[in-house]
């Protein structure tokens, strides 16, 4: 009887802890101590919310892909995992918007709590992290987009929205001598 208790123990144990193994997870955590910590007294709901997400999506991911610890080329978040959560190559797929207004989209939230996804931080993060995709498939290294991403996120402040987020990636981009994204930036 001990020894089923235990196995079921390790069993549960195991399937909470599977997001661990994803490098892409962690540094996804770890960003959003960045992003605290830069953007102090942003509060994690409705749009600010998912921005916060946004930028650890992408800096989990790109951080991920540079290293070679995956094999994905979607831009899968958790996939290592074998639940993968998000898709930002293709946001529909995990039923998040591909733009303000898209049958996914959660409008900003009166009282945000956790039966709305804290007014859809995490469904709306895709909104600002499909962008880091077409950046990359427009040439910009996994490198470049982290210190790009980086940047940006020292130009926000707490009340910043998702216009905001595409202000300080151009202005991000020409920080960085990376000009010649800005027309994407802008068409997205």
């Amino acid at each position: 009887m001990l020894q089923d208790q235990q196995s079921s123990h390790l069993l549960t144990t195991e399937k909470l802890n599977n997001y661990t193994y994803n490098l892409d997870c962690v540094v996804h955590e770890y960003t959003h101590a960045v992003t605290q910590s830069t953007i102090q007294g942003n509060h994690y709901m409705n749009d600010y919310g998912a921005i916060n997400e946004a930028y650890s999506d992408v800096i989990g991911n790109c951080v991920e892909m540079e290293l070679k610890a995956t094999a994905d080329t979607d831009w899968l978040l958790c996939e290592v995992s074998g639940e993968t959560l998000r898709c930002m190559s293709d946001p529909n797929r995990y039923n998040q918007p591909s733009f303000i207004g898209d049958v996914f989209y959660v409008p900003n939230a009166p009282t945000p709590n956790g039966i709305n996804d804290a007014g859809g931080v995490h469904i709306n993060s895709s909104l600002i992290a499909h962008a880091a995709c077409l950046l990359h498939e427009n040439g910009m290294s996994f490198s470049d987009e982290v210190d790009l991403w980086y940047t940006s996120l020292q130009l926000l402040t707490p009340n910043s929205g998702f216009r905001d987020v595409y202000a300080a990636l151009v202005q991000s981009a020409r920080s960085n001598g990376m000009d010649r994204y800005e027309p994407i930036l802008k068409d997205i």
